[in-house]
């Protein structure tokens, strides 16, 4: 939950309005709503507010600026998105065929930045307001949450406190995770920090470093792949044919591992951290803007089984487990506060995956395409929490599978990681035993 965290989200293959348009969408979306959750901005640490009316006009134009870029190479546009540092919580990057967001986790999440994106976008295209964000927030999500699923439900209290929650076994020293990367994508597209740590280790407790530890500072990067249009038909067909009760997510993670340790980077522990989005415990009338989701360790009977995988994922979704796991995080940071960034790192570094599926990103399906969203592109890369984090987000854009691998380029081979994007957008059926 580091406050200093990014994630930057960039969509490519577009008809991209001009950055007047998109401002004047922005301004008209302040004319109506000056309170909106995207005019805020943070001041003394951890404390927002929102911009003055008389600021208004000037704040909507810095949001966004023009960038040189024609999405040829998308994973340095989205690396250096990354390391820039906005003056302002959220912007907008617009390119020749490519719209991106740089923005700071503590405003959005990665389903709600989606859905700013595809809004404002779809505005600027027409000379329009953004109007589908003037949708009411649902107040107090977490209570709510709660409510729901423990009260109304007294059985998934009992499964809360009955179900074991597996973690991973301790690492080589790096220390737990604290930060973002550690999921800062997401299941259902949101971000929110991890535990990774080892048993009994809490967020924000120090596991004690490595003698071999070295000296460590970030270089983030992305990589990423695009599979062929009859991928994912060819993996549901698979799917329906081999392992009916899973879902072509938990297909994708069963393949990860085997492709990381393919190129020689075998996964640290034996299960996978997945991100769950926890609106799913709020009702389909909620509308939850900021992060709302958290990781989970899950510990399947073998990691390479997609229906493995599915049952632990259930089973941890059942118990409201995922929900507990962020009330705890809440509290902690209340009480403790944000814990620093990792300064070392293992001289003998072992991969963290964290799995994010997004799923079908529907929400873009009626942006302005070019060639009838043929080059279509979705792009993602958040803060890493750990420097052994390799975060893996899959989406679905018009059709075709996108993989994008964020990792430090310091830890682990960017040619490595780069093949284990390609293997998985090739024949990843080939890495199931």
């Amino acid at each position: 939950m580091w406050l200093d965290a990014r994630t930057v989200n960039l969509i490519g293959g577009l008809d991209t309005p001009g950055v007047d348009a998109v401002r004047g969408a922005l301004r008209r979306l302040a004319a109506v709503a000056p309170h909106h959750r995207l005019f805020r901005r943070r001041v003394e640490g951890s404390r927002w507010e929102y911009v003055p009316g008389p600021e208004l006009a000037g704040h909507c134009d810095r949001m966004v600026t023009a960038v040189d870029a024609d999405g040829s190479d998308p994973d340095e546009v989205v690396a250096a998105l990354h390391r820039s540092a906005p003056d302002v919580p959220l912007r907008f990057s617009v390119g020749r065929e490519v719209f991106a967001l740089n923005l700071e986790h503590w405003l959005y999440d990665g389903w709600t930045s989606r859905r700013v994106a595809a809004a404002v976008l779809r505005a600027a295209a027409v000379g329009g307001t953004p109007s589908e964000l003037l949708v009411a927030r649902t107040r107090a999500p977490m209570a709510r949450a709660l409510a729901r699923s423990w009260i109304q439900d007294s059985g998934t209290l009992v499964r809360t406190f009955r179900e074991s929650r597996p973690a991973p076994p301790a690492d080589s020293g790096s220390g737990p995770a604290s930060g973002p990367g550690s999921g800062r994508a997401a299941d259902a597209g949101t971000d929110h920090p991890a535990h990774g740590g080892p048993p009994g280790v809490e967020p924000g407790e120090a596991s004690g470093p490595d003698p071999d530890d070295v000296a460590w500072s970030p270089a983030l990067r992305v990589v990423s792949a695009r599979g062929p249009a009859d991928l994912l038909p060819w993996l549901r067909a698979w799917r329906d044919a081999h392992a009916p009760t899973a879902s072509v997510a938990t297909v994708l993670y069963a393949v990860t591992g085997p492709a990381l340790a393919a190129v020689g980077l075998p996964p640290a522990a034996p299960g996978l951290t997945t991100l769950v989005d926890n609106r799913r415990y709020l009702g389909s009338d909620a509308f939850v803007m900021g992060n709302f989701a958290v990781p989970v360790y899950l510990a399947p009977d073998d990691a390479r089984d997609p229906e493995a995988i599915g049952r632990a994922l259930k089973a941890s979704v059942s118990s409201a487990l995922p929900l507990a796991t962020m009330a705890f995080y809440a509290v902690h940071a209340a009480r403790h506060g944000e814990d620093n960034p990792p300064t070392t790192r293992p001289a003998r570094p072992r991969a963290h995956p964290i799995l994010n599926h997004l799923g079908r990103l529907s929400v873009f399906d009626d942006l302005p395409w070019l060639d009838g969203g043929r080059q279509a592109r979705f792009h993602a890369l958040a803060t890493q929490g750990r420097p052994e984090d390799v975060t893996v987000y899959f989406s679905e854009v018009q059709g075709r599978l996108d993989v994008n691998i964020g990792f430090h380029g310091n830890v682990f081979d960017p040619a490595a990681i780069r093949a284990v994007a390609q293997m998985l957008c090739t024949d990843p059926l080939a890495l199931l035993p």
